[in-house]
């Protein structure tokens, strides 16, 4: 994958599309885009009829900005699951560099087509805050430093197959993102422990775009001190922070 060493602004977006839900599941996109994403009655109004609404996200890098789109399309769900997961034919445009699809199991061909100029190894080596020629999280960077620091709470909200893939963050909580607004509320447990310890809480996953949600939530259920590591944990690993297994 070529990588530009061009600082620029990022825009890390998450678009969910809205498949004319049933009653239930409709319900329930409701509720989380009220909770969780913070959209009001009028631009949920807006998804209904059949218009892209967005909505900007908290972000801890001043350069960033992380953004949430919704937009509803007249089509089953099967149908539309169908050509998202064509993904050499979804993906294709000048903002996709370079794509293809692994084989089931995966095997090293499927990387032949992928490539990496020199200049990026070269860059990642050098790279260190407010000089870098690759877009690192500031966050990313910022977290490395306040490893061990008694007064952050680290919260991984992957999966647990996600945790024993990739590896996680020495110390950090784990509370996957499907139970964040119980563990939110009064009585939860991240908001317990915010609450007893008087910790602020980092929020951290894959790439960004769940613990951005997670900091959305967590300030609409009443939990200020609050931030997430942009980029997630492959931001965390290209900086050099450590991660444990097991």
């Amino acid at each position: 994958m070529q990588m530009s060493s061009v600082r620029r602004a990022i825009l890390a977006s998450a678009l969910t599309t809205v498949v004319m839900p049933a009653a239930a599941e409709d319900t329930a996109v409701r509720t989380f885009f009220r909770r969780t994403i913070g959209l009001t009655e009028a631009q949920i109004a807006e998804v209904d009829a059949g218009r892209v609404v967005t909505r900007q996200l908290p972000g801890a890098d001043k350069p960033e900005m992380a953004a949430f789109g919704a937009v509803r399309v007249a089509s089953s769900k099967d149908t539309f699951l169908q050509r998202l997961r064509d993904v050499t034919r979804f993906r294709q445009g000048p903002p996709s560099l370079q794509i293809g699809r692994f084989h089931t199991p995966p095997v090293p061909e499927d990387l032949d087509c992928l490539t990496l100029e020199d200049g990026d190894f070269d860059a990642a080596r050098q790279c260190k805050p407010g000089d870098c020629d690759l877009k690192l999280a500031r966050s990313a960077l910022d977290a490395i430093k306040s490893l061990g620091r008694p007064d952050i709470l680290l919260v991984d909200l992957r999966e647990t197959s996600e945790r024993a893939k990739h590896g996680t963050i020495s110390g950090a909580l784990h509370a996957p993102y499907p139970g964040i607004a119980e563990s939110l509320k009064p009585g939860g447990m991240l908001r317990e422990v915010a609450a007893a310890t008087g910790r602020r809480v980092v929020f951290f996953c894959a790439f960004g775009e769940r613990s951005a949600m997670a900091v959305a939530a967590a300030k609409n259920a009443g939990l200020a001190n609050t931030a997430h590591i942009e980029g997630g944990i492959d931001a965390w690993k290209k900086v050099g922070g450590p991660v444990v297994t097991g």
